[in-house]
């Protein structure tokens, strides 16, 4: 039985450095940033004017995200299918000590040729695995504890 390119699972990767993503791969990040804009998508950079946008507004942007990935406080994540770029998403992390434990996701997208095929779904999967050595040890088991769970439950500030 064939399968329907339509359900084929998509490819994950991830980048960490600026000289890791190729021109092809910034390209069809530029693309899928334009295209979901121009389809109404809630990723709007500050710079970006009203829709629609061209490449030549969305490309900066692009060219900045880039320039501020970092293993320790920037993270793309890509899905292709069949070696087109489908959806990517950004993993920040702030460096300042009281925040590093966590993690932001931003710009999830999925190109509007790919939507309803669970990229995004697939996408947000991986971002728990980002660091999997991250979810050893005592700080991580003292974080996940029951008694954490329920002080994280009150509506005020407590030390977990």
């Amino acid at each position: 039985m064939a399968v329907n390119p339509a359900e084929k699972t998509p490819e994950l990767a991830q980048f960490t450095r600026p000289h890791e993503i190729s021109p092809d791969l910034r390209r069809e990040l530029t693309d899928c940033w334009t295209a979901v804009t121009n389809a109404g998508g809630a990723v709007i950079a500050a710079s970006f004017p009203l829709p629609p946008v061209s490449s030549r507004v969305v490309e900066p942007e692009v060219d900045q995200l880039v320039l501020e990935l970092d293993p320790h406080r920037g993270r793309l994540l890509v899905a292709t299918v069949e070696d087109v770029l489908a959806g990517w998403l950004l993993l920040r992390r702030d460096q300042h000590p009281l925040v590093a434990h966590c993690g932001v996701v931003n710009h999830v997208q999925t190109h509007p040729r790919f939507r309803g095929r669970g990229i995004g779904a697939a996408l947000m999967d991986r971002v728990a695995a980002v660091r999997p050595e991250a979810r050893t040890g005592e700080t991580y088991a003292r974080f996940t504890s029951l008694r954490a769970q329920i002080l994280n439950q009150s509506p005020e500030f407590r030390d977990c």
